[in-house]
């Protein structure tokens, strides 16, 4: 399955195949796409059987996306967008085989955190059409503060929350790059490299720098594991970027097949999820928990200036500067410090009075609202292993190895996961700077 990185640069190649200007508007988008995949829209009464209840449905056998007469303007352009994505996302689908129950929100949940192929295929096809309407390049104007949300998402129309998923993937990853394809086969090692992946230690840290070949290191160590027994159902490997565990994953494909799509590969936020959903009832929390994207959260901030304005670092963009802001709290959040430590930071002079307050109201309003925000996958998983014992022995010993790349970076809360989990007999090997 294709993922985010190659999803956005397909969809940016596919308009520029198009030709279409960078000022169209989403209609106008829609129906050069249409015309280049010789496909109509036909539009259908809501309780017409085509539908199958559904609100749109992408019928390759007679070249068209069905749609209710129910939906129109933004919300129209951004259904038919998404069929699009289907379309050339899974050219050799079946006839009739994707419908869309209702108009898509948006959601910015990485696609790592979207588990059955169903959701998956549902966000990929969204991060589609938001990279076909709203080009990261055209948001630019937003993040500079030459244009604002409302305004975009009028002139371009589609809409608004689609263009605020656009400004936050803009302010994470400015560029969309070539993508990487997997390598396979066996790799050349150094002294050095051989020595780490072929260590018997059952904890290492492996010092390494850029450049050094660290992913290179973890794909042969895994290969190595495997060679000497290691089931790799039981091995788990924890990176910090989406873009690292999409390009571990295709890497242990591509170099151990079936057997390295069998070790689990998680970003520390994803794993953290996946421990909440699985324990749900440990963690206080719903069987379906509410997961804040990024996208998510900055609506929340904007929604409340009272609580948050204060705190946002100057900029020309309010997008930015709710991000800015967002960035500080689950900094914060993810070092372990709560509201009370807040509070003594800002008596002391380490915090600005304005983001401790800024911090409470954040908290206040997770609580009140019973989400899960970015930091939270982290430090709610965190908190549960620590108050629940029984679940650290549990995911602990359905483990024999935890690798962790780019181990630098790991903040409090991870390396309290990491503890709970590598205390009941699993080996711990991490590399990074």
């Amino acid at each position: 399955m294709v993922r985010e990185a190659r999803i956005r640069s397909l969809a940016a190649a596919f308009r520029e195949r198009l030709g279409v200007p960078e000022t169209a508007s989403g209609a106008v988008v829609v129906a050069a796409a249409l015309a280049h995949l010789g496909m109509t829209a036909v539009p259908l009464r809501p309780a017409d059987p085509l539908l199958v209840g559904a609100v749109a449905v992408l019928d390759r056998s007679w070249h068209s996306i069905w749609h209710s007469t129910a939906l129109a303007g933004p919300a129209l352009v951004s259904v038919l967008a998404h069929e699009i994505g289907h379309a050339v996302l899974e050219p050799d689908g079946e006839a009739g085989d994707h419908s869309l129950a209702d108009a898509p929100g948006w959601c910015d949940e990485p696609v790592e955190l979207a588990y059955s192929p169903a959701q998956r295929g549902e966000t990929e096809a969204n991060l589609f059409a938001a990279e076909l309407l709203a080009p990261r390049q055209s948001v630019r104007r937003i993040m500079l503060g030459d244009l604002t949300l409302q305004a975009a998402a009028e002139a371009w129309g589609v809409p608004e929350r689609m263009v605020l998923s656009q400004c936050v993937a803009h302010a994470e990853s400015p560029g969309i790059g070539p993508y990487a394809t997997a390598r396979g086969g066996a790799a050349h090692l150094d002294a050095d490299q051989w020595a780490a992946v072929s260590s018997p230690s059952h904890r290492l840290m492996v010092h390494a720098g850029p450049g050094t070949g660290k992913t290179r290191c973890i794909i042969e160590r895994v290969t190595y594991l495997l060679e000497h027994g290691a089931a790799p159902g039981r091995m788990l490997v924890l990176t910090f970027s989406n873009n690292a565990a999409e390009e571990l994953i295709e890497r242990l494909g591509a170099r151990l097949g079936g057997n390295g799509r069998l070790v689990r590969v998680f970003t520390f936020h994803a794993f953290g999820l996946e421990l909440l959903r699985t324990h749900h009832a440990a963690a206080s929390l719903p069987a379906s928990p509410r997961v804040l994207g990024t996208v998510d959260a900055i609506e929340m901030l904007l929604a409340h200036p009272d609580a948050f304005e204060a705190a946002m670092p100057a900029g020309r963009s309010e997008v930015a500067r709710a991000h800015a802001l967002l960035s500080t709290l689950n900094h914060l959040r993810e070092a372990g410090v709560n509201v009370s430590g807040a509070r003594l930071r800002a008596e002391a002079g380490e915090m600005p009075p304005e983001v401790a307050e800024a911090f409470t109201a954040w908290n206040c309003l997770l609580a009140d609202t019973g989400a899960i925000d970015f930091a939270g996958m982290v430090t709610g998983a965190a908190r549960l292993l620590l108050a629940e014992p029984s679940v650290g022995r549990a995911v602990g010993q359905s483990l024999d190895h935890v690798l962790i790349d780019e181990a630098q970076d790991i903040s409090l809360m991870d390396a309290v996961m990491v503890r709970a989990i590598s205390d009941h007999g699993a080996s711990i090997w991490a590399v990074g700077d």
